[in-house]
């Protein structure tokens, strides 16, 4: 048998390419917050750092959204498994402490997430680093804006270089 002829049986494929798009398996985890509801978050949260999305119409984030933020996170090298992604639109009462909570993050960065319901304890603007109980704060606008608006794409990027030290 040659390998021109060779077929590969189809179940074996993910196995092969697990890996390749993003860096490491990444899988949804779920974390109970403090009044007993379940977060679901995508990544592994291995670097501790959280991002914290608002998307009405995805489970996590759209396509789009989510090349984009890969993009993002192969700039600051890191990848998924370094991140817990947490679309927020699915837990409406859920605030900024019961993130903490349930994350125990070192660097949030939360992309549209409305300051108001999250109920920080201090103000904060856009792209304005805040260092809050030892961890570290940035209120951005979301993915898709970002995308679409070079100035606040530049703005992103340095408070990220700030933060990561790229």
């Amino acid at each position: 048998m040659s390998l021109e002829n060779f077929k590969m049986p189809s179940f074996l494929i993910p196995e092969l390419y697990e890996k390749v798009l993003i860096g490491a398996k990444t899988e949804a985890i779920e974390k109970k917050a403090s009044k007993g509801k379940v977060l679901s978050s995508l990544g592994n949260n291995q670097k501790r750092v959280l991002l914290v999305v608002k998307e009405e119409n995805a489970v996590f984030l759209s396509d789009e959204d989510l090349k984009f933020l890969t993009g993002i996170l192969t700039a600051c090298k890191l990848n998924m498994s370094d991140i817990a992604l947490v679309n927020i639109f699915h837990y409406p009462a859920t605030t900024y402490t019961e993130l903490v909570k349930s994350f125990d993050p070192l660097i949030t960065i939360y992309f549209g997430a409305d300051d108001q319901q999250l109920q920080f304890p201090s103000q904060s603007d856009n792209f304005e680093i805040s260092i809050q109980q030892n961890k570290t704060i940035l209120l951005s606008h979301s993915l898709q804006h970002i995308a679409n608006n070079i100035e606040d794409k530049k703005r992103l990027w340095n408070c990220l270089k700030t933060i990561f030290s790229v």
